[in-house]
């Protein structure tokens, strides 16, 4: 996600599904591999566009099921966000953001002003 290829303002929706806890996989520096995520998520995404993220809640049985496969079993680098960290890391690109409890997971609406 951090390299895509895709020309500027080209989607009117971008979905990421149980996938946001892996942008920083083998990655040095974790805060700016997110943040380089973000730009590149946005700058795909048209004027009043939707980014939609799906992530498991890690605070629900079934998200910390996920934690634990994923780090002890699989041995994947992934870094788990809460609701409110996920709100704080799209604060500072001043987008509407929502987010929603589903079960084990949370969705995420990031509107494009």
């Amino acid at each position: 996600v951090q390299n895509m290829k895709f020309k500027n303002n080209t989607f009117d929706v971008v979905i990421c599904v149980d996938s946001f806890h892996h942008f920083t996989n083998d990655s040095r520096d974790n805060n700016k591999a997110i943040h380089k995520s973000i730009k590149q998520l946005l700058k795909v995404l048209k004027k009043k566009g939707n980014l939609i993220i799906l992530e498991p809640d890690t605070s629900k049985i079934g998200g910390k099921l996920i934690k634990v496969l994923e780090r002890n079993i699989l041995g994947l680098n992934s870094i788990f966000h809460s609701p409110n960290e996920i709100k704080n890391l799209f604060k500072k690109y001043k987008l509407n953001v929502k987010i929603n409890p589903i079960g084990s997971f949370y969705i995420v609406k990031v509107e494009k002003i």
